[in-house]
């Protein structure tokens, strides 16, 4: 059962979200995949009904998803897999100088359904079957020229979010290891900000094996008495492997640091 969602993030965005314990929804059109951000292309008509112009002539490329506002996760049912993922860290979480969040999806997903907004919102696993819907996504476009002379950006989305598996939830089967799902709301505006509280959410945040010894001591004390765990990923033999920061783990480093400092006191001969 996939009921952990996997965030991943550099480190100040995570301390912004640890003081508010909300995540912002960010625009479509800011995704990582250059190629998923670009308009498609359709026919805008003259008033005479007859001339036909390329939309490109008329909207700026990734005008059309800037209404629409994401949250993007990765989805599992073991949190091995979200430590397990070097190319997800080196692209997503700082180059392993980042971390990501574990959350319980079951009730993020209650939060999300309990948001009290105007605009319309759904949620879906990625499917990485857009390689073969090209004939699908050339209807959607032939639907767009459709619309006729008396087009209006609104309208134009309202007829992408109808179509929202194809156009919001489709990406091309090269990413299907990234097991993306996503929360979208459709705000009818590119300036609202929208935030989600996880303050019930958050079980875990993961440190990238960059990150220094002294910030996984500060971070642990941070969030000690908030309910959520830490751990750091350490690699060994070319394989990661999660290390939890608890009372134990502090105890046993306090324990080697000792003896490493008393085996570096000179021994003074009777």
């Amino acid at each position: 059962m996939n009921n952990l969602l996997g965030h991943y993030t550099n480190l100040s965005s995570l301390e912004y979200i640890l003081h508010e314990m909300k995540l912002k929804f960010g625009s479509f059109n800011l995704t990582n995949d250059p190629y998923e951000n670009r308009n498609l292309e359709f026919s805008i008509w003259g008033e005479d009904g007859i001339t036909a112009y390329d939309s490109s002539l008329f909207i700026n490329d990734g005008k059309l998803r800037k209404p629409f506002k994401l949250l993007c996760f990765s989805v599992s049912g073991k949190i091995d897999f979200f430590y397990e993922r070097p190319r997800m860290w080196s692209q997503y979480a700082d180059n392993h100088n980042g971390c990501c969040l574990i959350l319980d999806k079951n009730k993020f997903d209650g939060k999300f359904s309990a948001l009290k907004i105007k605009s319309k919102k759904s949620k879906s696993p990625v499917y990485y079957t857009l390689d073969k819907k090209k004939k699908k996504v050339s209807d959607l476009c032939e639907k767009l020229s459709g619309l006729g002379q008396d087009f209006h950006i609104h309208k134009i989305t309202d007829c992408l979010y109808k179509s929202k598996r194809l156009f919001l939830y489709s990406k091309m089967y090269d990413w299907k290891q990234e097991k993306e799902y996503r929360y979208c709301i459709y705000a009818n505006s590119d300036s609202d900000d929208i935030f989600i509280d996880i303050s019930d959410s958050l079980k875990e945040i993961l440190l990238g094996e960059k990150v220094s010894p002294l910030y996984r001591d500060m971070l642990y004390k941070w969030v000690k008495g908030m309910n959520i765990k830490v751990s750091y990923i350490g690699w060994e033999n070319g394989f990661p492997y999660k290390i939890p920061l608890n009372d134990d783990y502090y105890k046993s480093r306090d324990i080697v640091e000792k003896h490493k400092i008393e085996a570096s006191i000179p021994q003074i001969p009777d």
